[in-house]
């Protein structure tokens, strides 16, 4: 994968140029303090999220906080993933300053401080996370510009520490490889509707601009995903990358799509890191557990597709096997109605070996698997295959989603309704702006 991507990436020279002095930075509510750096980019100016900071032999981290309440902060994080509950976590962590920096550091300062209206554009009221705002700091050895993604700044492995070293200019993002096929106008949805809001491009990118916060997975994302910046749970992370997704197939210019779609390249590009740094089983890193951790790879793969790289489009490939929630959700599997690809609760100890029996036959544990799940997790992820196909992708994302996904749009609404099974098929998930447009969209546009 290295040489790869350093036949595709320029890494540039560190500066000779005088050290600036310590300087105080803030986004939002966390700031931090460091001396000795070159030169720093607040990647705001273009509407992301984060700071990039180029090192001097002599770059020092002096102090970092928050502007009210506790502050946390861990350099190349790693050990809050795969997500045990015991911590401690990075918003329990700090470091010992004055600290020296070095280029390829990842650095992610924490503010646990609870502000009125402070989720901004988010679609919740109030989150349970424990964690309200994260700041993501990447410390490199190159000249950093608001012409790049800033840098991931999750994870210590090989792959995270490249992309530190290897800037990735935002321009290289071909918008011209995005789809140009869903008329949103003509799609037979009652925008009208109580529920049905039609989506808009400005409230998916305020959803994708700020850093993902992802430093812990399985059923405790929600609960340390800061709140100000995602939404954590996996469903709803789900059915907003859905929504997006469908924008970006949208027969809108180019130019309007400009801005989501980087926002969403950044949001892939800072999960790399994690997912390439684990060791040993990605299973329970990426365990689905219902919908957690469902609709992180798709931004992955969109980043790949934009940059022509398969070696990020491929992302499963090149981690060498399944490593994310739909690798693991949606399998090869014989059902009773003579399909071969299942949808599963999770990974282990589920019971969906139940599709291969009548409905008739179902488990009560298999019921409440399926009854309390399916629908939210197949019908968070429509717009998402939809795009795929639109795309070329499905094998890049899930071949096995592909298919479900299909069954469960190809059926009638009440085609399992019984004693087993409260499923409403063909039932889009997205519970809050844009209910029924990826599922209209897939509809009209699916099948050519």
């Amino acid at each position: 994968m290295e040489q790869a991507l350093q036949a595709w990436a320029g890494i540039a020279g560190s500066s000779s140029r005088p050290p600036l002095p310590r300087t105080r930075y803030m986004s939002g509510q966390c700031w931090f303090e460091i001396s000795g750096h070159l030169s720093i980019v607040d990647h705001s100016t273009v509407g992301l999220h984060g700071f990039t900071v180029e090192c001097g032999p002599d770059t020092t981290l002096h102090a970092y906080g928050t502007s009210g309440g506790a502050a946390g902060a861990v350099l190349n994080l790693t050990g809050d993933w795969p997500g045990t509950s015991e911590g401690p976590f990075v918003h329990q962590q700090q470091i010992e300053c004055p600290k020296k920096v070095v280029a390829t550091d990842g650095l992610i300062i924490t503010s646990t401080t609870s502000a009125m209206g402070s989720r901004g554009p988010l679609p919740y009221d109030g989150g349970r996370s424990a964690v309200d705002e994260m700041l993501p700091v990447a410390f490199v050895a190159w000249t950093p510009s608001p012409a790049y993604l800033r840098p991931p700044v999750m994870g210590d492995g090989p792959i995270a520490r490249f992309f530190r070293e290897s800037p990735v200019r935002i321009d290289a993002l071909d918008l011209s490889k995005l789809p140009s096929v869903i008329d949103i106008d003509s799609l037979p949805v009652d925008w009208a509707g109580w529920g049905k809001g039609k989506p808009t491009f400005a409230r998916s990118e305020a959803l994708f601009a700020r850093f993902c916060g992802e430093v812990v997975s399985g059923w405790h994302t929600d609960e340390y995903t800061p709140d100000w910046q995602n939404v954590g749970y996996g469903r709803e992370q789900a059915a907003t990358a859905s929504i997006a997704l469908c924008l970006l197939a949208s027969t809108a210019p180019v130019a309007q799509k400009a801005t989501l779609a980087r926002n969403m390249a950044q949001r892939g590009f800072d999960l790399i890191g994690p997912y390439a740094s684990l060791p040993g089983n990605r299973m329970t890193l990426a365990q689905c557990n219902g919908g957690h951790g469902n609709g992180r790879k798709a931004l992955i793969v969109l980043l790949g597709h934009l940059l022509g790289l398969d070696v990020i489009t491929y992302v499963s490939r090149t981690l060498g096997g399944p490593s994310f929630a739909e690798d693991f959700q949606y399998v090869a599997g014989a059902r009773f109605d003579g399909g071969s690809t299942r949808w599963r609760y999770n990974s282990t100890g589920d019971a969906s070996e139940d599709w291969n029996k009548q409905p008739e036959q179902w488990s009560s544990a298999w019921s409440w698997q399926l009854n309390g799940y399916f629908q939210h997790c197949v019908g968070s992820q429509i717009g998402t295959a939809l795009f795929m196909r639109l795309a070329g992708l499905t094998d890049a994302m899930s071949r096995e989603m592909d298919r479900v996904v299909g069954w469960y749009m190809s059926k009638p609404k009440d085609w399992l309704r019984g004693p087993n099974c409260r499923v409403e098929w063909g039932e889009d998930y997205s519970t809050r702006d844009g209910k029924d447009f990826c599922a209209a969209a897939w509809r009209k546009y699916a099948n050519g």
